[in-house]
């Protein structure tokens, strides 16, 4: 029997922009050749997007289809409803869907649709084994299934890994902020396990390619392909950077300060006293940027690297 957990987590999520401001980052408009390529995708095919979100995926996917359909699922209704209106927004309807369903018991047909995919879905469930399961009984005999996983430089929520520089902000107390970050993410990493996020120990990212081969999956590549992100890159509208600005370190503030109120984080060396200094120099760092974006030459900037996981459901003997 699956183990369900972790559909308690994201069954009442939300955290709209988190998506719509993170994920474009990897899915920018010159790299969909690439991914359909890793992703062994048909322009006139098919497709499922597993644990979609609010639908970044599975727009950009519907936007490089001619005669192919893509339906995204997720287990939140809100997540179902906002990406349904952005699909509206963006003149999508006509081949693109969200709809509501659990991926551990997919209301589809078996053998229903051409290809599969999934961006950082398989990765939060409790159970990916299960999970992946069901999206090869959903994928015709002969179709392919993939699942993006990828890690980002972390930005002091304690999540995450890859190539971050802080920046060289012009800002007294810039070096005591890096020093208090470093010390609650210590903390965080002592403190928050994969048992907390209802996540799986057995199949963590990195045994994915070996998940797809005891699932009976053939033909398993697995490709590299990168993000990368600094509030200085001109290739991001200003629109776009003052949101990740906001966003990026209202989150930072929201999530430590949630933390820190269990007190295994004081246990842990990080005190409420460091907390609220680190809280008050994230804010200077917020307002000096959404003053200065424009011209600020500090340089922070995240790297990470996403891969790409494909097998081949094999025909039935």
């Amino acid at each position: 029997m699956a183990n369900t957990n972790s559909n308690s987590i994201w069954v009442d999520a939300d955290c709209y922009d988190g998506f719509e401001l993170s994920r474009p980052q990897l899915f920018r408009e010159e790299t969909r050749d690439l991914f359909f390529r890793y992703f062994r995708i048909k322009p006139s095919d098919n497709v499922i997007d597993g644990g979609c979100g609010t639908g970044v995926l599975t727009r950009f996917i519907a936007k490089g289809l001619t005669s192919g359909t893509i339906t995204g699922f997720d287990i939140s209704k809100n997540f179902v409803e906002y990406g349904n209106k952005r699909i509206d927004e963006e003149k999508l309807s006509d081949k693109a869907k969200i709809v509501l369903d659990d991926g551990f018991a997919l209301s589809f047909p078996d053998n229903t649709f051409d290809a599969v995919v999934n961006h950082n879905y398989l990765g939060v469930l409790s159970d990916p084994a299960a999970g992946l399961r069901e999206l090869i009984r959903v994928c015709k005999p002969g179709g392919n299934i993939s699942v993006s996983s990828g890690t980002s430089a972390s930005t002091g929520t304690g999540m995450g890994s890859g190539q971050f520089w802080a920046g060289e902000y012009p800002l007294e107390g810039m070096e005591r902020l890096k020093e208090l970050m470093d010390k609650y993410n210590q903390a965080y990493k002592r403190i928050v396990t994969t048992s907390a996020l209802k996540q799986s120990h057995e199949w963590p990212s990195g045994r994915f390619p070996k998940l797809f081969s005891v699932c009976g999956l053939t033909n398993i590549s697995i490709m590299p392909v990168g993000a990368a992100f600094a509030y200085n890159d001109n290739y991001w509208s200003d629109e776009y950077r003052v949101k990740k600005i906001t966003l990026d370190i209202n989150d930072e503030i929201r999530i430590i300060t949630e933390n820190n109120k269990d007190p295994k984080f004081s246990e842990n060396g990080f005190s409420n006293k460091d907390c609220d200094e680190l809280v008050e120099l994230l804010q200077r760092k917020q307002n000096y940027l959404l003053e200065n974006y424009r011209t600020d030459d500090s340089w922070e900037w995240s790297a990470g690297l996403n891969c790409i996981v494909t097998g081949t459901k094999p025909f039935l003997d």
